[in-house]
């Protein structure tokens, strides 16, 4: 996950970086924070971000300005809005913000605006897959299930059936954790596409799919951690 940091106090930024840089080793999340001091050095880089926390008070173009085009730029980004005064939080609404943190920064804040990010990107990491023979890159939020052969996997993902040369347990290392569980000794299957479960049961579209009995409560406990830390 890519963050980056915008606020022409390098000092004030260096200090939020720690932060979440702090946060996000303690939850486990694979991050990089970059900073910037200006918004047209954001501007430069905003296509290849996940996330910026924007500073509203910067000379020139303030962060309401900078927040606009960057949405322009990457309409998938989340803009995590920094000020100092709270009135001007009313402003951003209008952007696309989706949290707002005020300085001095405390560490229950930012830890909040890391969950957002969490949840929101959840699933957009990139894997390299064949369909019939020819090389694709899918993201885990599209995959279903993924079903293990003999030395490969087959992964279910939108209305295709993609293939990896990859045993079922490398391929579940591969994937990012929380988000999917191994039921059986060869299906793995993404929270996400899980309906209606109940009892050791649960449909993925219209197919009925049963967790092994010795998997079934640490299925249940995974589930429930999923539903506390990724849905929105």
């Amino acid at each position: 996950m890519k963050i980056c940091i915008c606020d022409d106090d390098a000092l004030i930024a260096q200090d939020l970086r720690e932060l979440i840089e702090n946060i996000a080793s303690e939850e486990n999340m694979e991050i990089t924070v970059n900073i910037v001091t200006s918004g047209d050095e954001l501007l430069e880089c905003a296509k290849e971000l996940d996330a910026v926390f924007l500073d509203i008070e910067m000379p020139g173009r303030d962060g309401l300005d900078i927040g606009k085009t960057i949405m322009e730029i990457n309409p998938e980004i989340i803009i995590i809005m920094a000020t100092a005064h709270d009135e001007r939080m009313r402003e951003s609404i209008h952007i696309g913000v989706k949290d707002f943190i005020t300085k001095p920064y405390k560490s229950e804040d930012v830890k909040i605006s890391l969950d957002i990010i969490k949840k929101k990107t959840a699933g957009k990491r990139e894997l390299m897959v064949y369909y019939h023979r020819n090389k694709y890159i899918i993201m885990e939020k599209d995959i279903k299930k993924i079903y293990a052969y003999n030395g490969y996997v087959c992964i279910y993902a939108g209305d295709k059936i993609f293939r990896k040369e990859v045993s079922l347990k490398k391929m579940l290392e591969e994937l990012e954790a929380g988000l999917f569980f191994q039921i059986d000794r060869k299906t793995i299957v993404s929270f996400a596409a899980v309906k209606n479960y109940e009892k050791g049961f649960f449909y993925i579209g219209r197919e009925k799919i049963k967790v092994a009995r010795d998997r079934k409560k640490l299925f249940e406990k995974a589930y429930i951690e999923y539903d506390l830390r990724y849905k929105i």
